[in-house]
């Protein structure tokens, strides 16, 4: 990577650590908080400053990895984007963070299911770690959530895995940690 490109990373990845300090404040309460109102006020924001986190780093990666840009918010279509080397490497720090995590209660998973009618869709649940089921679930939970009031649809499901996705964060950070760059990178811990 150029030098006078390194700046760029920088702000990136700065960004997403600032990105998932606020989500992972605000989500680690929605466990505490018992006032409906105010948990509804919380989802959203945890979702979009998380997985906004997650998209930002896995940009961070390709550029330290492939020295290029790549665009969109689609969780999945970043991940692919990385070589087979660093996906594996990704996948293992995954797994690690999930089996790590497991019994830990502060992070949870929500799903929102809003339809119009008197019946609604079967939501299935999956407890599934896989790394590809994540992202295929939670492939654009950014847009999802920010946009979450636009229900142009006769039902829709909004689902975040607040824990599943810390968890690539986490293992994002370590994978960039594990390649030769000029900075480590340390996740702040909730408050």
């Amino acid at each position: 990577m150029h030098k006078d490109k390194d700046h760029i990373v920088e702000i990136l990845l700065h960004s997403a650590l600032g990105f998932h300090d606020i989500g992972i404040n605000t989500a680690t309460h929605l466990e505490k908080t018992s006032d409906g109102y105010l948990v509804m006020q919380k989802i959203a924001p945890s979702a979009v400053n998380l997985s906004f986190s997650a998209e930002l780093l896995l940009k961070g990666l390709i550029l330290i990895s492939k020295k290029e840009a790549k665009g969109g918010h689609s969780l999945a279509a970043l991940f692919n984007h990385l070589s087979d080397e660093v996906k594996k490497t990704l996948e293992q720090h995954y797994n690690n963070h999930q089996i790590a995590d497991k019994d830990k209660k502060e992070l949870g998973a929500i799903k929102m299911v809003l339809f119009r009618g008197k019946e609604g869709p079967v939501v299935e649940d999956d407890d599934n770690l896989k790394l590809a089921k994540f992202l295929e679930s939670h492939d654009t939970a950014f847009v999802k959530w920010r946009y979450n009031f636009e229900i142009e649809t006769e039902s829709l499901i909004y689902e975040i895995d607040f824990k599943s996705l810390n968890c690539l964060i986490k293992a994002t950070v370590d994978t960039i940690n594990s390649i030769p760059y000029k900075q480590r990178l340390i996740l702040t811990s909730p408050k």
